[in-house]
C-alpha cells in the first residue's frame, strides 16, 4: 500500500520492487534451505546458482533482443507515431 504520490515517482517504485523480490528470496530460503541443507552453509551456493540463472536470463534475452526488430517494418501509422508530439 502506497501512496499516490510515491508510485508516481519511479526511483520510488524501483526501491520499493527490489526491497520486495529481496524479501520474498529471503522468505523462501528461509524456509527451504534449513531442511535441505542441515547446518551447512549453503548460503554461497544459493547466491552462485541465484547468478547463473540471472547470466542465463540476461544472455538469452539480449541474443534474442538482437535478431527481432524494434520497429516495425512498412507499418503504415510508423511515420505519424515518430513525428507525434504530445
Amino acid at each position: 500500500m502506497m501512496t499516490r504520490d510515491a508510485k508516481r515517482q519511479m526511483i520510488m517504485l524501483k526501491i520499493v520492487c527490489i526491497a520486495i523480490l529481496i524479501g520474498h528470496w529471503f522468505d523462501f530460503y528461509l524456509m527451504i534451505m534449513p531442511a535441505t541443507m542441515k547446518g551447512e552453509s549453503g548460503f554461497v551456493i544459493e547466491i552462485g546458482i541465484a547468478l547463473i540463472f540471472l547470466g542465463s536470463f540476461l544472455l538469452l534475452f539480449t541474443k534474442r533482443l538482437t535478431q527481432a526488430s524494434l520497429v516495425p517494418v512498412n507499418h503504415p501509422f510508423l511515420d505519424e507515431s515518430v513525428h507525434h508530439t504530445t
